[in-house]
């Protein structure tokens, strides 16, 4: 197996890409985390208010401009739930379609939530015993 295909292994059950048009209709998508295919020709702005939120923003992408970057969404794309690092971006070779990327970082942030538990336990504990 050569690296690339290792990686698209791997990456797959961690990432969605979704292509859809200015007007919301999605016209793609990779299915890595959840299998959209009954939503195709359907618009993302309806279907998804984190989305339809951000219609005016989105609007204005260009090719040339950077990214639109949301760490950390709790979110829930059709039957999988988690934390999302999400992406929104023109399509470098169709300007007329806007592209979005999931990146299911669910165990990361709970790793996160429970250290940050964690410590403010522990700062708790040592402001009670200052007592």
């Amino acid at each position: 197996m050569k690296v690339d295909e290792l990686k698209l292994g791997v990456l797959d059950t961690l990432a969605q890409v979704i292509v859809f048009e200015r007007n919301g209709t999605m016209v793609d998508s990779c299915h890595g985390l959840a299998d959209i295919s009954a939503l195709i020709g359907q618009s993302a702005f309806d279907i998804f208010p984190l989305v339809g939120s951000i219609k005016e923003v989105l609007a204005g992408l260009t090719t040339e401009a950077p990214p639109i970057k949301l760490p950390a969404v709790e979110f829930l794309l059709i039957d999988k739930k988690g934390y999302f690092d999400i992406q929104f971006f023109a399509h470098p070779a169709n300007p007329d379609l806007l592209v979005w990327v999931l990146v299911d970082n669910t165990s990361l942030y709970e790793y996160f939530g429970k250290i940050q538990k964690e410590r403010n336990l522990l700062r708790m504990e040592k402001e009670q015993a200052k007592r």
